[in-house]
């Protein structure tokens, strides 16, 4: 697959070509700006290569309507939107069919590190629409938003930069809930901090479009090269 923006200069992806196990824990890592946003853009269809094609085994993306995508990826990306809404409705819109089941939406404050707002009450205000909302910190927002993916329980799990606005504490938290709650089913992780991607079954590495190195934490590191001298 190749991939370039309107009146860029460059290509953005050039060749890149990889297969993804829906089933296992796979990573994508490099410097920002490196094209790891784009790739997840393409798997979901809102960008469509230059060249090239994504298959979902024999199916071409191309003839998958947006729906399709949808049931079979669920997407965190790290510019998440803020519903001011209630707590219930902002964790509830990653399953609708779940909206009203209070334990298990608190279960997802819990896992997110949200007690605080558990014990406001799912059906409290956020935001500023209403008079007695409640405004949450950029940190907090974002791990509701994470949040949404714990609630379904199908689909390959995309999470991009899911904790870029939390401190580090709270995001080596989240990781290592990542990997325990998600291990039942497949997910891609897009991150530039390797230390949150080494339990990863694969890891991809991007390099000026290219993917450059793949394998394990431990093999790359023992390959040296580009992932070693971003892990040192």
């Amino acid at each position: 697959v190749c991939f370039s923006y309107p009146n860029a200069g460059t290509e953005t992806l050039h060749d890149i070509s990889f297969e993804l196990d829906l089933s296992k824990s796979t990573a994508i890592v490099r410097e920002n700006g490196s094209g790891k946003t784009t790739i997840i853009k393409l798997l979901c269809g809102l960008y469509q290569p230059t060249s090239g094609r994504i298959l979902f085994d024999e199916y071409d993306i191309r003839n998958l309507n947006n729906g399709e995508i949808g049931k079979a990826i669920k997407v965190v990306f790290q510019d998440f939107f803020q519903y001011e809404l209630t707590i219930r409705e902002n964790i509830g819109f990653g399953n609708l069919a779940r909206i009203s089941h209070d334990l298990e939406l608190q279960e997802v404050l819990d896992a997110v590190h949200l007690e605080e707002l558990k014990k406001l009450g799912l059906d409290t205000s956020l935001g500023k629409l209403e008079h007695e909302g409640i405004d949450l910190s950029r940190g907090q927002w974002q791990r509701l938003a994470v949040g949404r993916i714990f609630l379904n329980d199908t689909g390959y799990a995309v999470l991009d930069e899911p904790t870029a606005s939390v401190d580090p504490v709270s995001e080596y938290n989240m990781y290592q809930l990542f990997y325990l709650l998600l291990r039942s089913r497949g997910s891609l992780m897009i991150s530039h901090r390797l230390a949150n991607v080494t339990k990863a079954g694969r890891i991809y590495v991007l390099g000026q479009g290219r993917i450059v190195q793949s394998g394990t934490h431990e093999s790359l590191l023992a390959e040296g090269s580009v992932y070693q001298k971003l892990w040192n």
